[in-house]
């Protein structure tokens, strides 16, 4: 072999080496922003969950942003813009429903009609950032597995 050769074995080895290290780098992003996405959908369940719960005058407890604050940003990065929107109008409305809490807490657990129209508002909102999250994090199989009835789901399929 000459000198060429070997120069260009070597090339070809090294450039494929670095396409197959940047498409690992690519697929275990991908699996990170699509854990995000999951455990976002989660807690977009469990805050749709509780204030239909509130709605139908279940007990006030506090709503939950830590999973929408730690993973907003990866999660963005697998969004339309639409999409994005949708699951950040959610969380747009959890200071105002959250504020509605405290104040019917504040009364004695008292709820008004302004309470229940806020609640409804919050709830919608996470109902269509669930629908975003279910399409977007999962594949049909285990969005069809999500559909499936457990025990009493609080969100519709």
């Amino acid at each position: 072999m000459d000198l060429l050769s070997v120069a260009l074995s070597g090339l070809v080895g090294a450039v494929l080496g670095s396409v197959a290290t940047l498409l690992e780098e690519r697929n275990r992003r991908h699996r990170d922003e699509m854990g995000a996405a999951r455990a976002l959908y989660f807690e977009m369940v469990g805050n749709a969950a509780f204030l239909k719960r509130v709605v139908e005058r279940s007990p006030l407890t506090d709503l939950r942003r830590a999973t929408w604050d730690a993973t907003q940003s990866r999660v963005a990065t697998l969004l339309a813009p639409n999409d994005l929107k949708a699951v950040a109008e959610a969380y747009g409305m959890l200071p105002v429903c959250q504020a509605n809490i405290d104040a019917a807490r504040a009364r004695g657990h008292l709820v008004s009609a302004d309470d229940l129209n806020v609640w409804a508002g919050g709830y919608n909102s996470f109902l269509d950032g669930v629908i975003v999250l279910r399409r977007t994090a999962w594949s049909k199989k285990d969005q069809e597995d999500l559909a499936k009835p457990r025990d009493e789901s609080p969100v519709p399929a």
